[in-house]
């Protein structure tokens, strides 16, 4: 029995199989889809710029759409050393077990990779969320593949299609400085968050120019989760959870930050 690919051994996975999969998915060859991903923000801005004249939900969900943003998400695996692609996803599964969660939402959750690590080196029932289109069909060919009953729930723009059900962990990586509304989009995931529950979010801080398709801004994003009543207990970690222990540990992470 062959078998499967999503098992860690030796604390790290294969990052380049998402692209080999692309590849099969898409029927283009491995050397052109490298070279989109060697130029995928210069794509990836062009075709935001052409599809997005004016931010609206109709403008921002075709662009998410189209196939020429799924080149910007494999650069992140392409360059996994650079970006710590497998520290990242590696460090998801092991708070995920640590904190023996159930049930696992993953807020934008692109090519499918982190959900099929998460489902195979955990317990937890996990649910993939993104935007309909090229990348979306594309998680759904790789979980049919993989045999991985992991449950599709095609997005919107405006985050109404965010579950209800009690998560014990939503996970969102790089995700939220793409929504045009955060402040709702906060609390539709606290909304969906078990009590206690975890948000584990990384933000990328790049905004201007170069990537035109980042609506929010790191300093917007932390303020909006603390006025929303989140408390910080780790790097990347937030929680719902208003108990003295998670205060002092939000001020035992700001300590050390200032210690830095």
């Amino acid at each position: 029995m062959k078998q499967n690919p999503f098992i860690i051994k030796d604390n790290s996975f294969d990052p380049l199989l998402v692209i080999d999969n692309y590849c099969q998915f898409s029927g283009e060859k491995k050397s052109e889809v490298i070279k989109k991903i060697k130029k995928s923000i210069e794509i990836a801005s062009k075709t935001f710029r052409k599809t997005v004249p004016k931010k609206t939900a109709k403008n921002l969900e075709k662009f998410y759409a189209s196939p020429d943003y799924i080149y910007d998400l494999l650069d992140a695996f392409y360059n996994f050393e650079k970006t710590k692609k497998i520290k990242t996803c590696l460090d998801i599964i092991k708070f995920v077990k640590r904190k023996k969660a159930k049930k696992v939402l993953e807020f934008g959750a692109g090519t499918g990779q982190l959900c099929l690590l998460l489902y195979a080196n955990t317990n937890a029932s996990v649910l993939y969320l993104d935007l309909p289109g090229n990348t979306f069909d594309f998680a759904k060919w790789r979980f049919k593949k993989y045999k991985a009953p992991i449950r599709l729930i095609k997005g919107q723009i405006n985050a109404d299609s965010i579950p209800h059900a009690p998560f014990d962990v939503i996970v969102s990586d790089a995700v939220l400085e793409h929504v045009p509304d955060l402040p709702k989009t906060i609390k539709l995931l606290k909304k969906s968050l078990a009590a206690p529950g975890y948000l584990y979010i990384l933000f990328d801080p790049d905004f201007g120019q170069k990537r035109p398709m980042h609506l929010c801004k790191m300093s917007d994003f932390y303020n909006i989760l603390k006025s929303a009543g989140f408390v910080r207990i780790e790097e990347y970690i937030w929680t719902n959870e208003k108990s003295l222990a998670s205060i002092f540990k939000e001020k035992i992470f700001t300590l050390k930050k200032c210690l830095k």
